[in-house]
């Protein structure tokens, strides 16, 4: 959308530089009384790219970096998660 920050680099025109999470929640009575809820998580995740191949400098740079560091974090909750975990850490 137009509030998601975007940058051009060397490797793609359009290059999204935040993550994106929303979550539909619907929830249905059906005709013979019961209900019925489900969720549908729609996730887009901004691009992980090598900076040696983006150009990027300065700020778009650091952009890179932290967006590769969190796509790293989010594997490894992913992971915890997997392996049933109660607490993940993601600092």
């Amino acid at each position: 959308g137009k509030h998601r920050a975007k940058r051009s680099t060397e490797s793609n025109d359009y290059s999204s530089r935040s993550h994106a999470i929303i979550q539909l929640v619907v929830h249905q009575k059906l005709r013979d009384g019961r209900e019925m809820n489900s969720k549908l998580n729609l996730v887009d995740l901004a691009g992980s790219e090598r900076l040696s191949k983006t150009g990027a400098q300065g700020v778009a740079a650091q952009e890179g970096a932290n967006i590769n560091q969190s796509l790293s974090v989010l594997g490894q909750v992913i992971h915890q998660l997997c392996r049933s975990h109660e607490h993940v850490s993601f600092r």
